[in-house]
């Protein structure tokens, strides 16, 4: 089997461990993925991984042949929801964040990217998506996650700063400050990244979000009943 992430001990497939993008060639074959990334096998075991437990439900791959055979299909589908949403971004930082956040969970799925954001979501049984320069109000959150469960929802705002705390002009604190604010009023989570924490660990980045996205999922779930808490996560 493959390992999983052993910093958060979850059974999830591990995140990236690089900030590169998803390959833009292809689409491939199963065993032609087996061979495309051969310097980059840890990103490719991911993809791997992620793409299994999207079709199989479980975390069971062991990355031979056999299995990138079973899943070639769906690493291209990932690959093809990577382009479309790489596409929105609006810097480098965010597409260094997007490429950790294809591998992301809510603690119980994988999360979906939302192509149609305008459309209602509350159909979803089980699910959280995220959609990128999604509007609020008279701002925009760089991602926008909502976590649906029966109707409950959650939602969790990124922001990719372009600067650090102590680099930011008066105007754009003041900006930032207005904009968190207004988010929180409407019942948004906000969490923001750094240009220099994306760059220096996109990794660390990745697993933070995932902690906050586990709880906010948590939160729908036992608003749902179908949870009493995390203790109940598989």
């Amino acid at each position: 089997m493959l390992s999983t992430n052993q910093s958060s001990g979850k059974g999830w497939p591990p995140l990236a461990r690089t900030a590169r993008a998803v390959p833009a060639a292809g689409p491939y074959s199963g065993q032609e993925w087996a061979h495309e990334m051969d310097g980059e096998k840890s990103f490719l075991l991911a993809l791997g991984s992620r793409a299994y437990n999207r079709l199989y439900g479980d975390d069971d791959f062991s990355g031979d042949k056999e299995h990138f055979a079973m899943v070639g299909d769906e690493i291209n589908g990932l690959c093809g929801d990577w382009e479309n949403a790489r596409i929105l971004c609006q810097s480098q930082i965010e597409e260094i964040l997007l490429g950790q956040i294809i591998f992301l969970y809510d603690g119980y799925k994988p999360v979906q990217f939302d192509e149609t954001p305008d459309l209602p979501k509350e159909r979803e049984d089980w699910r959280t998506w995220f959609s990128i320069q999604a509007p609020i109000g008279k701002f925009r959150a760089d991602f926008l996650f909502t976590c649906i469960a029966q109707g409950h929802v959650r939602r969790l705002a990124v922001e990719c700063d372009g600067h650090d705390f102590h680099e930011r002009t008066k105007q754009q604190a003041q900006r930032d400050r207005a904009r968190d604010r207004f988010m929180v009023a409407e019942g948004i989570t906000v969490i923001r990244f750094t240009g220099s924490e994306l760059y220096r660990d996109p990794m660390s980045c990745g697993e933070q979000l995932q902690g906050v996205l586990e709880n906010c999922m948590d939160s729908a779930m036992v608003a749902a009943g179908m949870v009493n808490g995390r203790k109940d996560r598989p």
